[in-house]
């Protein structure tokens, strides 16, 4: 069973954009159902037109956990 992804704390993740923007991420994860990292990254993949537009799993957990926020700009 997949581990459930948590809100980071504000002393994991204090105050501020970035926080704002994992707010939101979270807010998009919990509205459509908290799926699976592969359901996300295989949704990305599948709806992207080029290739360059993927995601890992890894990646997408860190995003929701505040510690890469930046990759969504190579996106």
């Amino acid at each position: 069973m997949a581990q459930v992804l948590r809100m980071p704390t504000e002393a994991e993740l204090p105050d501020g954009p970035r926080r704002q923007f994992v707010e939101a991420l979270f807010s998009y994860y919990r509205d459509a159902g908290r799926p699976t990292l592969r359901a996300i990254a295989d949704d990305i993949a599948e709806k992207s037109e080029f290739d360059a537009f993927t995601a890992s799993r890894e990646t997408i957990r860190k995003m929701l956990r505040g510690k890469r926020a930046s990759d969504l700009c190579s996106w």
